[in-house]
């Protein structure tokens, strides 16, 4: 079986490719459930930020709107009392 040095190193090159392909394919399983979780916390966070863009943006278009309708009725108030002086 073994009958050279050759033998034995084609042996130890064999175990050693072995060992690495086995250790490539555990760190390779460990990446995909880390991703895998990454990947679920960014869409936690995705909807956490909709949330708060939702409650934030929500009341500053609401007081934009209403400065845009009240505007002019402020803008002649102002004027008349201007005026009155």
């Amino acid at each position: 079986m073994i009958a050279t040095s050759l033998d034995v190193l084609y042996i130890a090159l064999a175990v050693g490719f072995i060992v690495l392909v086995i250790f490539l394919s555990i760190t390779l399983f460990y990446l995909i459930f880390v991703l895998r979780d990454l990947s679920k916390i960014t869409d936690k966070a995705k909807e956490t930020v909709d949330v708060a863009t939702e409650y934030i943006l929500s009341p500053i278009q609401f007081f934009a709107g209403l400065l845009e309708k009240i505007g002019p009725i402020i803008e002649a108030l102002m004027d008349r009392a201007s005026k009155k002086k």
